[in-house]
């Protein structure tokens, strides 16, 4: 768990709560934790970055 929380930048604490506050003050919730872990399992940084800006893309 903890290099989850690092990975995330969040005290491990927030895996196991029903909300969090992610870095940059963004609250979330279980569906927000479960789009990170997705996306962080996804073994090639270079596809893992176009996933990012297309959930940019859609959340702007």
């Amino acid at each position: 768990m903890n290099a989850l929380s690092d990975y995330f930048g969040v005290p491990s604490d927030a895996f196991f709560q029903d909300d969090a506050t992610f870095p940059g003050g963004v609250e979330g919730d279980g569906d927000v934790l479960s789009l990170c872990l997705a996306v962080a399992a996804v073994q090639d940084p270079a596809l893992r970055l176009k996933i990012r800006r297309v959930v940019e893309i859609l959340a702007a």
